[in-house]
């Protein structure tokens, strides 16, 4: 399965600043006006600019909905081994000057105003199902959908992967225009279309029950170096919390919370790791 995270070359700071500056003081406004203003204060490309603020609100310091994108209130995220994560689109000069850095912003102590909440309710592992089969249970008990569609073009999970079918059944999944999927669950009774994220999460499933997805690693005094596939977004956000991604789409774990990266991996999605001698 293909990588799916942060763009690989991050904009610059500077970029992202000036992105959080203006949804600051704008608060919720179309994504094309936020584009314009940035653009004007920058001089940068419309590609730059998307780029930066999709990659904002993927960090959780901007949120959309309803053809909008507005500020995220400022949160404090308590993670393994001190530090923590700061996330929401207040502007660094309104942080009484502490040094933040990466994307999300970390930092040592709380601002004031920030809200403390955990990585779980940050991440929505709280709230997330476990790949397993109680949530393949789940999708195979919802009232089936009534109407034609064409999914004779879906890949069918079989074996692993998805892989072209005669019979559409069980998990597909179909390529859309401008490289994204829809997935729906297929059985004698209907069709259910299932979300990007249940779509995944059933691909983890089906795969546990299969024997599960051994990813491999390689590790030095430092950190743990891992490439992983594409994953639901609880448990992005917990590896994006953890870890620091590469230029080669390889995430960069600290060994100080390597031990959590496995255990909710592999709790939530049946993920287990091999390491090996070279990169991984």
């Amino acid at each position: 399965m293909k990588v799916a995270f942060l763009q690989a070359a991050l904009p610059g700071p500077s970029l992202l600043e000036t992105v959080r500056e203006e949804a600051h003081a704008a608060g919720p406004v179309q994504r094309q006006w936020l584009h314009n203003r940035v653009r004007q204060r920058s001089g940068l490309s419309r590609e730059e600019v998307a780029e930066a603020v999709d990659n904002l609100l993927r960090a959780g310091d901007l949120l959309s909905g309803h053809g909008l994108v507005g500020p995220a209130p400022l949160r404090y995220v308590p993670l393994p081994g001190g530090n923590a994560l700061l996330i929401g689109a207040r502007p660094a000069r309104f942080l009484d000057g502490e040094p933040l850095s990466g994307l999300p912003r970390r930092v040592r102590t709380a601002p004031p105003g920030a809200i403390e909440v955990s990585i779980e309710r940050w991440t929505g592992l709280d709230r997330a199902p476990r790949a397993d089969k109680a949530f393949l249970a789940s999708l195979a008990a919802r009232d089936p959908e009534i109407g034609p569609e064409d999914w004779t073009e879906a890949y069918s999970w079989r074996d692993g992967r998805f892989r072209q079918c005669s019979v559409p059944e069980g998990l597909l999944r179909l390529r859309m225009p401008g490289y994204w999927f829809r997935y729906a669950w297929v059985d004698r009774l209907g069709r259910r279309t299932l979300t990007s994220d249940e779509g995944l999460r059933a691909s983890f499933a089906l795969a546990r029950e299969a024997g599960g997805t051994t990813v491999p690693c390689a590790s030095d005094a430092r950190e743990i170096s891992v490439r992983l596939p594409r994953l639901p977004r609880a448990e992005y956000r917990f590896i994006f919390a953890c870890g620091l991604l590469g230029a080669d789409y390889t995430w960069r774990v600290p060994c100080t919370g390597w031990a959590q990266v496995q255990d909710v991996l592999g709790r939530q999605l049946g993920i287990s790791f091999e390491e090996t001698d070279g990169q991984a």
